[in-house]
């Protein structure tokens, strides 16, 4: 088969395929933990916790380890659990949990204004 053929049946036989696993790509961008967790320290400063003793850096530092470990924990479970009960029902039955943990952290940010967190 030629490549002309092959991109032709990529766009026609196997559409629904290509449009489910791009909307999959894009979902996964937006959910953003890579996000969350390149930025996690300094989210940690900006949020004004700091712990005594400790400089703002090693705060954040410190305060990301149970996000991290969360992580790990999730991660874990999943690599055993994922082929069991299946990647759409698992997805199906996180993606509800996830935006209302993002809403939920998008509203805890909106309480403090820049300026608050930089004074403390």
């Amino acid at each position: 088969m030629s490549l002309k053929m092959q991109l032709r049946s990529l766009f026609t036989v196997y559409k629904r395929s290509l449009l489910i696993g791009c909307s999959l790509l894009g979902l996964q961008q937006l959910i953003g933990i890579n996000t969350a967790m390149y930025y996690g320290p300094l989210i940690m400063q900006k949020s004004g916790i700091k712990i005594d003793n400790l400089s703002k850096e090693e705060s954040g530092l410190v305060l990301n380890i149970p996000l991290a470990f969360c992580n790990f924990i999730g991660t874990t479970i999943s690599v055993f659990v994922i082929d069991r009960v299946g990647r759409r029902s698992i997805l199906l039955i996180t993606l509800p949990m996830m935006t209302a943990c993002w809403v939920a952290a998008a509203m805890g940010m909106s309480f403090t204004s820049p300026n608050q967190s930089e004074s403390a």
